[in-house]
C-alpha cells in the first residue's frame, strides 16, 4: 500500500480502514449495542421526530344484537422528538511520519494501524458507556471538597476513567472548577483520579465529564430506565405510561442478597404486560457475580447462549444475561430490543464533505482525520421495559 502522499494515504483510511473500523464499532461496544436496531432516520433541523402509541383501541366491546355499535377510536398518540447528537473520533498523522514513509513503509503502516485500533477500542469504551449513562455523560462525582492537591477522590464507578483522559469538573455547564484537564493517574483501590498539577476549589458532588461533553451525550439506559422523569419531551412524572416497569428490593433502605425468583416475577409481569419476552437481562458486574453465586449455592450451572456479535452469555429461562461495566450498580434491567433503535443519519463516516479525509491542524505540522456519527439513543415503548433495583453486588 502506497502511503508517501496525503491522497494515498487518505485513501487507505476510506478504502482499507473505514469498513473494518465500523464493524468493530458496531457489533464490539457490548452484547446488546451489537444486537441493536441501527436505522437511518430524517432529522427535522436537529431533532428526530417519531409517534408513540400508547392505550388501547376503543372501538372494542360487547352489545346486543340492536343495540349500537362501539365508537370507533384509535389509540393514543404523542409525538416525541430527539436531539441529534454527535459522536466523534479523531486521529493526527505528524508531517514527519508522513515523510519518513517514503524511506520506511512499514513503519507508518504499523503507525497508522496502531492508532486505528487503539482509537477504535476508546471509541467502542465510549459508546459503551454512553449506551448505559445518561445524556449528562456524566463518568463520575467528586466526593468531597478538594483544593490544593492533584489528587480528586471519586465517587461512582472507577473503572469510567483512565490516564490520557481529559475531562472538564463542574457544576453545571457555567461552573467549571476544572476544564480540560489531563489525568495522568488513576487509583481504583483508593478511588481516585490524579492530575498533573494541583487542583483548586473542587466541591463534593461535581460531576466529571470528558472535556467538552457535558450534556452533549446519548440518551441512555440510565435516563431511559428512570421513573417519573422527563424523557423525548414528555413529562412522565404525569405521562405514566411512558414509564418503566420498576420493582424496589432495598429493605430499610439497604440492597437485599439477590433473588433469581425476581427475575421470574419481573419477566412474568412484563410478558402479562406488553405480550412479549424481553431480549436481554442487563446488570453491572457485580450483580452478575450475585446471580452466578446464588445459582452456584444451589449447585445449578448457569445456560450459555450466544448472540449477535458473537458474544457468549449466561441465560435464564432462555433469555440472555449481559454486564455492563458502565450499568448502574445495584440494578438489573429487563430490555426488549424491539423498542429500540439507534437512530442515525448515517453509518460511522469520515469527514470529508470538501473532499479532503486528511486535514492541516493549525499551527501545527501534522494532519487530521475525524470520523462522525450523527445519532441518537431511541425507546419507544419504555413501559415495555423493566428494572429491578436493590441488589446486594458480589466481588
Amino acid at each position: 500500500m502506497a502511503t508517501s502522499t496525503l491522497t494515498t494515504v487518505a485513501e487507505a483510511l476510506k478504502t482499507y480502514y473505514q469498513g473494518p473500523i465500523t464493524k468493530q464499532l458496531n457489533e464490539k461496544s457490548g452484547p446488546l449495542y451489537a444486537a441493536l436496531k441501527k436505522k437511518d432516520k430524517t432529522a427535522v433541523g436537529n431533532l428526530f421526530k417519531f409517534p408513540l402509541q400508547y392505550g388501547r383501541h376503543g372501538g372494542i366491546g360487547a352489545r346486543g344484537e340492536n343495540d349500537d355499535l362501539p365508537t370507533p377510536s384509535a389509540r393514543k398518540h404523542k409525538m416525541g422528538e430527539a436531539s441529534v447528537k454527535n459522536l466523534y473520533a479523531r486521529i493526527a498523522l505528524t508531517d514527519k511520519l508522513l515523510k519518513g514513509s517514503k524511506d520506511n513503509r512499514m513503519a507508518f503502516v504499523d503507525e497508522l494501524t496502531e492508532q486505528m485500533a487503539n482509537i477504535t477500542v476508546d471509541a467502542n469504551d465510549m459508546i459503551r458507556r454512553n449506551f448505559c449513562n445518561d445524556h449528562s455523560g456524566t463518568m463520575g462525582v467528586v466526593k468531597e471538597n478538594t483544593t490544593g492537591t492533584k489528587v480528586v477522590p471519586v465517587t461512582g464507578n472507577i473503572e469510567a476513567f483512565y490516564e490520557g483522559q481529559v475531562v472538564d469538573i463542574l457544576t453545571d455547564a457555567a461552573t467549571k472548577t476544572v476544564s480540560a484537564k489531563e489525568i495522568v493517574d488513576v487509583d481504583r483501590d483508593a478511588g481516585t483520579i490524579t492530575f498533573a498539577d494541583n487542583v483548586t476549589d473542587v466541591l463534593a458532588d461535581q460531576k466529571i465529564v470528558l472535556a467538552g461533553n457535558y450534556n452533549l451525550e446519548l440518551t441512555g439506559l440510565k435516563e431511559i430506565l428512570t421513573k417519573d422523569n422527563s424523557l423525548y419531551g414528555i413529562n412522565r412524572a404525569t405521562a405514566k405510561w411512558f414509564n418503566p416497569q420498576v420493582f424496589d428490593k432495598t429493605e430499610s433502605g439497604q440492597p437485599s442478597a439477590f433473588d433469581s425468583l425476581w427475575m421470574a416475577k419481573a419477566l412474568k409481569v412484563v410478558d402479562n404486560r406488553v405480550g412479549e419476552t424481553p431480549s436481554f437481562f442487563v446488570c453491572s458486574d457485580g450483580v452478575e457475580l450475585a446471580y452466578v453465586n446464588e445459582q452456584n449455592t444451589y449447585k445449578r450451572n448457569p445456560e450459555i447462549m450466544k448472540v449477535d456479535g458473537g458474544y457468549k452469555l449466561i441465560s435464564y429461562n432462555g433469555v440472555p444475561i449481559t454486564a455492563e461495566k458502565y450499568f448502574m450498580a445495584n440494578t438489573m434491567a429487563l430490555i426488549n430490543l424491539n423498542d429500540f433503535q439507534l437512530a442515525q443519519l448515517g453509518d460511522w463516516d469520515w469527514l470529508d464533505a470538501d473532499g479532503a479525509i486528511l486535514t492541516r491542524i493549525a499551527n501545527k505540522a501534522a494532519y487530521e482525520a475525524t470520523m462522525a456519527l450523527y445519532a441518537e439513543l431511541i425507546c419507544k415503548r419504555p413501559g415495555g421495559q423493566a428494572i429491578i433495583t436493590g441488589i446486594v453486588e458480589e466481588g
